[in-house]
């Protein structure tokens, strides 16, 4: 599949996902992951939800789903998903921990692999960012 129901890339109905989620509607969110043919991945979503929300270090910023612009949060909550389904776990880890203390990140990296492998399997790939690795060396030196 790969695409969502009305042509948009599975990147724009996370993104909604993530703003549905935080706002209450969960329904919704089962219902986009389903008509992407991933309603497997719900589980994983939500638990990944949890423990970013659980285990933040401070609060993070979504946006209304009205908003065009993606926040900072949400690119990197995005890029996090996106990473950990290709099998980018370090850097995952690297862009979890500008979010969530040391303990939460690798419950929340387990739960980004499961929605992410759910995803893979209804055909629908999370973009990936280029040179995460090298952009925390340059911020952190």
């Amino acid at each position: 599949m790969g695409d969502a129901e009305d042509g948009r890339p599975p990147q724009d109905a996370v993104l909604w996902c993530l703003r549905l989620w935080v706002i209450g509607l969960r329904p919704p969110v089962a219902d986009l992951l389903g008509r992407l043919g991933a309603a497997d991945a719900v589980a994983g979503f939500e638990a990944f939800m949890e423990t970013v929300s659980r285990g933040a270090l401070r609060p993070i910023g979504l946006n209304c789903i009205r908003r065009t612009l993606v926040s900072a949060d949400e690119r990197a909550l995005l890029e996090v998903l996106g990473l950990a389904q290709h099998g980018r776990r370090f850097e995952a880890l690297l862009r979890l921990r500008e979010l969530v203390a040391p303990e939460a990140g690798q419950a929340a990296l387990a739960q980004a692999e499961a929605m992410g492998r759910a995803l893979s399997r209804a055909g629908c790939f999370l973009e990936t960012p280029e040179g995460v690795v090298r952009q925390f060396g340059l911020v952190r030196i």
